[in-house]
């Protein structure tokens, strides 16, 4: 079945829509009992209205409360590999991943001793014998516990949200990062204004080969969010935004490109960089020049604000691309768990499974 288009909904429409839906989809849950919680529940519910504009009536939509509360818990608990320590650094040193250096790469973080598996691992136990996120929400799944599924697919939203923020991608222990403090402190009321084009693109198409099979799928969409933020420059402290680590467009695996970003952007690869403010008009969404400007927004010049980069740059590169890649994770949850697509019998897709087990057991 192919998806269903949005394009012909407005820019303001689309953000009606999606701000209606949140506040319908925050009290559903048929079986329920970092940024920070709210931040992540926004992406959530963001996520999912546009999953479902997409893919309409699917079952994913009806456990989005389940969907937050895994969210929110990914700070406090770790179903995974039972990290935990007074102050949660343990729980969330597994939320960091510096993709540059592979999916194997450990979390090492100034003033912490011990090296935590990275945000990937997590999501899907590549390298790692423990129980990951994604085998315990399949497994869950399987046997009919729907709460517990939809509760640790949450947690998996919450990391890919932690791989649109620069800080966890170059893993910065940060104290507040600069651009989470200004995410936290604005998120709501700057959601509407996500560059609402980029919405319109919806869910993500994943090529070959990462399409085949969990670890890809999953990859893809944590890696490319991940390289969008590490484009970014992180502070360490948000009161001195000077301090941390640049960033840079290296993309080993070549999957994004940063050939059509803004001129803007480049400026902020430099952390000295990121208290300088520019001007963003939500109306149109242009941009002013560096250190403020003089550019008018639209409708007799209302709407002008004074955005701090943080702001801007997650409105247009990574937590709209974060929402998208979350709603592409229900795409694929319900493509492939809710409703697996069975081979008839003597299909090629059955003799290749067949084949698969058969060398799997000569290689035992």
């Amino acid at each position: 079945m192919s998806a269903k288009s949005p394009s012909t909904v407005g820019m303001w429409r689309m953000a009606a829509i999606l701000l209606a839906a949140c506040v319908v989809l925050s009290f559903v849950c048929q079986e329920a009992p970092a940024y920070d919680y709210a931040a992540h529940e926004s992406i959530v519910d963001y996520s999912g209205v546009l999953f479902n504009a997409f893919r309409p009536g699917r079952e994913p939509i009806n456990y989005a409360l389940c969907l937050e509360i895994g969210a929110r818990h990914e700070d406090d608990v770790d179903h995974v590999f039972g990290h935990s320590d007074p102050a949660g650094q343990g729980v969330m040193g597994t939320h960091f991943w510096d993709a540059d250096n592979g999916p194997l790469d450990g979390v090492t973080l100034a003033g912490l001793t011990a090296t935590y598996e990275n945000a990937y691992q997590k999501v899907t136990g590549y390298g790692v014998t423990n129980w990951a996120l994604w085998q315990q929400a399949t497994i869950s799944y399987a046997i009919g516990d729907k709460w517990n599924a939809y509760e640790r697919l949450g947690h998996i939203s919450h990391l890919i949200a932690d791989m649109s923020v620069p800080a966890h991608v170059h893993e910065d222990a940060h104290n507040p990062d600069y651009f989470e403090a200004m995410m936290d402190t604005n998120f709501r009321a700057w959601l509407p204004y996500m560059d609402q084009k980029q919405l319109a693109q919806g869910l993500i198409p994943i090529p070959k080969p990462y399409s085949n099979d969990f670890y890809g799928v999953l990859y893809y969409l944590m890696y490319t969010t991940n390289q969008r933020a590490d484009f970014f420059a992180s502070a360490s402290n948000a009161s001195e935004p000077w301090t941390g680590y640049a960033g840079d467009p290296f993309d080993p695996a070549g999957l994004v490109s940063y050939a059509d970003w803004e001129p803007q952007m480049w400026y902020y690869q430099d952390p000295a960089h990121l208290d300088t403010h520019l001007w963003y008009c939500p109306v149109d969404g242009k941009l002013g020049n560096i250190g403020g400007g003089a550019y008018l927004c639209p409708e007799h010049n209302t709407w002008m604000a004074l955005a701090s980069p943080p702001l801007v740059v997650a409105l247009r590169y990574t937590t709209v691309y974060a929402v998208r890649a979350t709603a592409t994770l229900l795409d694929y949850w319900d493509r492939t768990v809710v409703n697996p697509v069975v081979p008839e019998p003597g299909s090629c897709l059955l003799l290749a499974m067949g084949v698969g087990l058969l060398l799997r057991r000569r290689a035992r």
